[in-house]
């Protein structure tokens, strides 16, 4: 079984094939977020603060 680093990496070379060259450099890391709030700032005088069941995150290539 595979840690959850290693399958982070493996997600990562998979979206970014490039990287499998430097994926491994020792300046190269990867780091998993944990999103605990966001501010929303939606023009002059709309802002609102976000819980994370309101924020739907990609999961693909930009």
């Amino acid at each position: 079984m595979r840690s959850p680093l290693e399958q982070d990496r493996a997600v990562y070379v998979a979206a970014r094939p490039e990287s499998a060259f430097y994926i491994d450099f020792g300046d190269m890391k990867l780091y998993r977020l944990a999103l605990t709030s966001a501010h929303l700032v939606a023009g002059f005088g709309r802002a609102v603060m976000l819980d994370p069941g309101m924020i739907k995150l990609s999961t693909g290539n930009p």
